[in-house]
């Protein structure tokens, strides 16, 4: 999620990541910050695909159904003005796509 849907040329647009599971029983790693991957912009590669080894985390680990919010916020400057698409995909889970409109003052 975004502040907004329309940013001037030049602002900055941060992008806040929330992973919400709702089918119980699942793991949810909740500490963080945790590294943003799977992150794409207009359908570009914008981070790496994967994060590395789940085994490698040493931290809290909860039961869904739950909220993971303890993510890396990413951020973007567009230098012309048009229309941005941003989603974030781990695996098989994708987020929502946020459409952007970028406007010149």
């Amino acid at each position: 999620m975004c502040l907004k849907r329309r940013y001037r040329v030049g602002e900055e647009v941060r992008v806040i990541h929330v992973l919400e599971v709702m089918e119980p029983g699942q793991e949810i790693f909740i500490m963080g910050p945790k590294v943003v991957c799977g992150e794409y912009l207009d359908g570009r590669a914008m981070t790496a695909d994967t994060c590395g080894d789940a085994q490698a985390y040493d931290g809290a680990v909860l039961k869904s159904p739950g909220v993971d919010y303890n993510y890396d916020i990413t951020s973007y400057r567009f230098d012309t003005p048009g229309r941005h698409q941003i989603y974030w995909q781990m695996g098989e889970l994708r987020s929502n796509t946020l459409e952007l409109d970028v406007v010149i003052p």
